[in-house]
């Protein structure tokens, strides 16, 4: 009785933990479609980043680094500045991860 109590919980557990992870990517892919605007950022901000190609959080955490900071429009200072975006938002390491692994 006790190890059927045992696996029930750990079951439970096991399905509580499925469902906070599925509902934190499913945040995590809504976030990703919001503009820069919606996320405070300012307009000259915004401006060069659709000259950089990028519209959203979307396309920034899928660009291609070495093609970023090759654009004739790239500057390190709009570089610093989205870094401290993806970093309040949370989404610094992701995005480390994801272009400085690929």
């Amino acid at each position: 009785m006790l190890l059927r109590f045992i696996f029930n919980f750990a079951v439970k557990a096991a399905n509580l933990v499925y469902t906070t992870n599925a509902a934190f990517y499913m945040l995590e892919n809504a976030k990703l479609k919001f503009s820069f605007p919606k996320l405070g950022m300012a307009g000259e901000f915004t401006e060069r980043a659709e000259k950089l190609g990028l519209f959203n959080l979307g396309d920034l955490m899928s660009v291609n680094l070495s093609k970023l900071k090759a654009h004739r429009e790239f500057n390190y200072m709009w570089y610093a500045e989205m870094l401290n975006m993806l970093k309040s938002h949370g989404l610094l390491h992701e995005f480390q991860k994801r272009t400085l692994e690929a």
